[in-house]
């Protein structure tokens, strides 16, 4: 049910042209947690795909212009190698999961463009 609603999720977010208000799920991180993630993505911007370090994002254009969620299976091994995402990883038992970067409004055709992290 997890790879169900993540997938909902990311296909939520890639349907929108702008930064969605509202979510139809419970929004489940506190400001310490999101605070911690924005600090990740912007740390540790060259660790996510398709050149996202490249694009030197601050932390106040995340805050306006970005969604982040962390997806609790492989949202590549989903969506690239037709796998159900939630193999472990061979550490401590845990399936691989995903932080997942939406950006609006940084591309000049007006479509969202994402990036993923393994967590």
């Amino acid at each position: 049910m997890d790879v169900i609603s993540g997938l909902m999720k990311f296909d939520y977010f890639l349907g929108h042209k702008y930064k969605p208000r509202k979510i139809w799920w419970d929004f489940t991180l506190d400001k310490d947690e999101w605070a911690n993630h924005l600090k990740i993505v912007v740390d540790q911007a060259e660790d996510f795909t398709a050149g996202f370090a490249k694009l030197e994002v601050s932390e106040r254009e995340l805050q306006k212009h970005a969604m982040i969620e962390v997806l609790p299976f492989d949202l590549d091994a989903v969506i690239h190698r037709n796998s159900s995402g939630t193999e472990n990883d061979g550490q401590q038992g845990n399936a691989r999961r995903t932080m997942l970067v939406v950006l609006y409004q940084q591309s000049e055709d007006g479509r969202p463009q994402y990036f993923t992290k393994a967590v």
